[in-house]
């Protein structure tokens, strides 16, 4: 005859034998924050983050005991979290109940003014400090973050009319394995994730950050960038590779650079990255002068052309197929790398006078409107392959794009073909007065071709 245990409550806890049952009731290792050892409160009234922190340590201990990591599981509710606390241990998931598990940054606990380096609410390492590494966890891998909403300034499902604290990061990942790992790709995941009201929406920056899928993550509200692959160029600690051989789809950036810094909604500093139907729309911009190139990189010689930019691509060999930038305060997509491929992607209303310096309600215009392109192409592309693009102003001539195709002086190995451009106030393709000596040169919008090769029969 089987043995039956029956969980008993001692001062509103299991215990002894009761706790095993009550334990062993769930499936696998799924770690609920709420149960009563934890203690998560999802009315939002009391802090949980010690209620976190505890649950991922017992996903840790799983994974210690060779027993794997686990699934710590976010029932719905609001959780008021300090930041800078939270950090994911490996073969974790932080799996929440679709756009019901919302994770709010608790102001009472943020320093006045915001954090003086990027902070964020959940993710692991941080800013300065990767996680893994010899002294560390070398296993820091397969982590992932799924059906979860995080905000920083909390208004309901509304973006917030305030600035978001400075440097507040909805999730920051900064992974370092080991010096010779046996793979250097942490294979973490992100998945269904809404972010509103922080500074940065997303920071990819460690080495081993590799071989990421991430998938279905709208970003709202940022005062900086929204979306941040690899390490920029203003981060202290510089490495040779950065979050590279990612996949990206379905990422929804809106509302970006709300401060006016160097900041565009999409920002890529890395290299053999695919972006796949993504897209950036509302960004501001409130520099005038966006052609002018610096002649060193203090941080960055593109800073004008990247601020309010929709998508920046400073890192090489990588592919985007079907995004689209929308009603940008600067360019729409800027190529600041080479051997980039772009396919069937679009660029709409480029310094859209509603996003472009100090805008002219009463007159629906403003002081930087139509002064950017769809696309910018900077000596820095060469080897860019372009097909099936297209620039279009919806907004109509006069409201966005002075071009639809803006390219720097000195470039070479360019390959665009079988592009359109609409709308724009000046031309459709800028005037270059001068190529490099290399040249490698094919050029096709609308009817116009302009090309450096010569016919030759086979």
């Amino acid at each position: 005859m089987a043995e039956l245990t029956v969980p008993t409550l001692s001062g509103q806890n299991f215990s002894g034998d009761g706790l095993a049952a009550a334990r062993n009731v769930t499936l696998g290792k799924h770690i609920n924050v709420c149960a009563p050892r934890f203690g998560a409160d999802p009315t939002g009234k009391k802090n949980s983050t010690d209620a976190f922190v505890k649950a991922f340590a017992e996903a840790s201990d799983n994974y210690a005991k060779g027993v794997g990591g686990g699934t710590v599981y976010v029932p719905p509710g609001t959780y008021l979290i300090t930041p800078g606390v939270l950090k994911l241990p490996g073969r974790t998931t932080l799996l929440g109940s679709p756009k019901n598990s919302m994770l709010v940054a608790d102001t009472s606990t943020m320093p006045s003014g915001g954090y003086a380096e990027p902070t964020a609410v959940v993710g692991i390492g941080s800013w300065l400090t990767p996680a893994g590494g010899e002294a560390g966890d070398k296993y820091q891998m397969r982590s992932g973050i799924e059906n979860i909403v995080i905000k920083g300034v909390y208004a309901e499902d509304w973006q917030s009319a305030t600035l978001p604290p400075k440097n507040l990061v909805g999730i920051l990942f900064n992974t370092f394995l080991t010096t010779s790992p046996m793979n250097p790709d942490a294979y973490h995941h992100l998945e269904s994730i809404e972010i509103w009201d922080t500074d940065f929406g997303v920071m990819l920056i460690g080495q081993d950050d590799q071989g990421i899928k991430a998938n279905n993550i709208h970003i709202d509200g940022t005062g900086s960038a929204g979306f941040v692959v690899g390490r920029p160029r203003w981060h202290p600690v510089q490495v040779n590779t950065s979050g590279a051989d990612n996949h990206f789809s379905n990422i929804d950036v809106h509302g970006t650079n709300k401060r006016g810094g160097n900041h565009a909604g999409i920002e890529v500093y890395t290299s053999n990255c695919v972006f796949v139907a993504c897209k950036v729309w509302y960004t501001k911009r409130m520099t005038l002068d966006n052609t002018t190139v610096d002649s060193s990189d203090a941080p960055d010689r593109f800073w004008r052309l990247q601020q309010g930019a929709g998508f920046y691509i400073r890192g090489e060999r990588n592919k985007l197929i079907g995004c689209e930038s929308q009603e940008t305060g600067n360019h729409g997509f800027v190529i600041a790398g080479s051997q980039t491929t772009l396919n069937g992607c679009t660029a709409d209303a480029a310094s859209y006078y509603r996003m472009a310096g100090t805008e002219d309600t009463a007159n629906a215009t403003s002081d930087m409107v139509s002064t950017a392109a769809g696309f910018a192409i900077t000596s820095y592309a060469q080897y860019l392959a372009m097909s099936a693009c297209q620039a279009y102003n919806l907004r109509g001539v006069g409201k966005a794009n002075r071009w639809g195709f803006w390219i720097q002086d000195y470039c070479r190995n360019l390959s665009v073909q079988g592009c359109f451009s609409t709308g724009s106030l000046e031309s459709d393709v800028s005037q270059v007065t001068r190529w490099h000596p290399d040249k490698n040169i094919y050029i096709q919008v609308n009817s116009s071709i302009y090309s450096s090769h010569s016919m030759t029969t086979i």
